[in-house]
C-alpha cells in the first residue's frame, strides 16, 4: 500500500516537534532507539529526520526518552499498530548487543523476565514493563511510568513486540500477544507467531495485555558473545574495512593498536583506512570499545576471572576505565552485568 507524501511529512514533523518537550530526567535505551531508527529508515524513511538519526548514538547506553517516543508516535499515526509491531522483526538482525546477549543467555522465560526488569531498574528507565507469570506458559503484562505521563500506546505496543521477539528467540513456540482496549476487550496483535495487528490505532493506551505460548525449548543459552557479529554495536562487520580492523583488534585485544601499526598489517595507507572507516560510519575508538566490551561480556558470563583481571585482559587502561566504558555501553557496571547474566538452571 502506498503512503502519501503529505501523511509521511506530517508524521515526520510531529516526531520532530515532540522532541522540544523532552525532560532531561527521562531516559530510554539507546539500543532500542537505534533499532527503531534503523527499522523506520528501511520501512518508512520519510518519518526519520537527519537530526533524529544523529541523536541516536551507539556511544552511550541511554538516549532521551522523548526521542524514542516521538518516533514511535509518528510511526503509529502513519501505520497504526501494524507498523509499530513490525519494527520488532528488525531486532533479529542486530548482531552482537550486550543487552540482548545477557537476556537471551537465560534458562527460561521467567529468568529472562527477571533480567529485563532488573535492566530497567539499573538504567533508570522511566517507562517499564511488569510481567507476572500466569501459569507455566503465559505472562500478564503491565506497562507503567515511574514519573511523569503514562507511556503512549505506541510505546506500549513496541515494547510488548520486543518482548515477544525475545521470547521467540529464547525458544518459546507458538507465541501469541493480546493487549486490552478501553472497553475491556482484548485485541490480538500476534497469533501463534504471526503478526496480525491492525493497520490502525487501537482503542486505548494498551497498558495491559497477555503473552502466551504453546511450548518452550531453550535455544540460545550457550551462545558465546565473542562469536556474535558486530552489525550495529560500534560498527558493521559486513563492511570490508570494519571487518579487517575488527579481526586485528580481536586477535590481540589487550594491545594498544596505533594507526601506523594497523596500516602496516593491512598494507594500506593510514589516510586511506581512516577515510574508508569514516565512510562505513564508525571510528577506530568506537570499534576498539565495541570489541573490548564484547569480549568482557564473554568473560563475565564465564565467571572465572575477577573484574580487575577481565579489565586487564580486554585492554582497558585500568578498572575505572573498564567500568566507565562498560557503563556507557550497557547502562550498568560490569559487576551488575555479571550478577544479572547468571543463569538459574532450576528456574521455571
Amino acid at each position: 500500500m502506498g503512503i502519501s507524501v503529505d501523511k509521511s511529512e506530517t508524521a515526520r514533523v510531529n516526531a520532530q516537534s515532540a522532541i522540544v518537550h523532552e525532560t532531561p530526567e527521562e531516559w530510554a535505551s539507546a539500543n532500542l532507539t537505534g533499532l527503531i531508527i534503523r527499522a523506520l529508515e528501511s520501512r518508512r524513511p520519510g518519518i526519520v529526520s537527519d537530526q533524529q538519526s544523529r541523536r541516536a548514538s551507539t556511544r552511550t547506553a541511554r538516549t532521551p526518552a522523548a526521542l524514542k517516543r516521538a518516533l514511535l508516535i509518528a510511526a503509529y499515526e502513519e501505520g497504526g499498530a501494524q507498523l509499530v509491531l513490525d519494527l520488532r522483526e528488525d531486532m533479529r538482525e542486530t548482531g552482537f548487543n550486550p543487552l540482548l546477549h545477557v537476556l537471551l543467555h537465560s534458562a527460561s522465560p521467567a529468568v529472562m523476565r527477571d533480567k529485563w526488569e532488573r535492566f530497567e531498574r539499573y538504567t533508570h528507565a522511566t517507562n517499564r514493563l511488569k510481567l507476572q507469570s500466569d501459569g507455566d506458559k503465559a505472562f500478564i503484562a503491565t506497562r507503567f511510568s515511574t514519573k511523569g505521563a503514562a507511556p503512549h500506546a505506541a510505546e506500549n505496543i513496541f515494547i510488548c513486540g520486543i518482548m515477544a521477539t525475545l521470547l521467540e528467540e529464547l525458544g518459546t513456540k507458538g507465541l501469541s500477544l493480546s493487549l486490552d482496549g478501553n472497553d475491556g476487550s482484548a485485541v490480538e496483535l500476534i497469533r501463534e507467531g504471526e503478526n496480525i495487528a491492525p493497520a490502525a490505532q487501537l482503542n486505548g493506551p494498551a497498558t495491559s495485555g497477555r503473552f502466551s505460548w504453546n511450548g518452550f525449548s531453550p535455544s540460545m543459552g550457550g551462545v558465546c558473545a565473542a562469536t556474535d557479529t558486530l552489525l550495529h554495536f560500534g560498527g558493521d562487520e559486513r563492511q570490508s574495512t570494519t571487518k579487517a580492523l575488527v579481526r586485528l583488534l580481536s586477535d590481540d585485544i589487550a594491545r594498544g593498536w596505533t594507526w601506523p601499526q594497523l596500516a602496516e598489517r593491512l598494507e594500506k595507507p593510514v589516510r586511506t583506512l581512516q577515510r574508508s572507516l569514516a565512510t562505513e560510519g564508525t571510528s577506530l575508538s568506537e570499534l576498539t570499545r565495541a570489541v573490548r566490551v564484547r569480549e568482557a561480556c564473554r568473560l563475565l558470563d564465564e565467571n572465572r576471572l575477577n573484574l580487575t583481571q577481565i579489565g586487564y585482559w580486554c585492554g582497558f587502561s585500568d578498572s575505572a576505565h573498564f567500568s566507565r566504558d562498560f557503563c556507557r555501553s550497557l547502562g550498568m557496571p560490569p559487576s551488575i552485568y555479571r550478577e544479572t547474566s547468571k543463569v538459574n538452571a532450576q528456574a521455571k
